[in-house]
């Protein structure tokens, strides 16, 4: 159990980074080429 939580934390802290980093790469992504945008999306679902 004290290995398992650490992680579930870690994880859940880090969720939040992860779609406002997705979103601005694909904000990026999509200013540039429309396909990386396509791209991310797969990579994040």
């Amino acid at each position: 159990m004290k290995l398992e939580h650490p992680a579930n934390v870690y994880i859940y802290s880090t969720f939040p980074y992860m779609i406002m980093a997705a979103l601005v790469m694909m904000t990026v992504s999509y200013q540039n080429t429309p396909g990386l945008v396509f791209l991310r999306i797969e990579l994040t679902l």
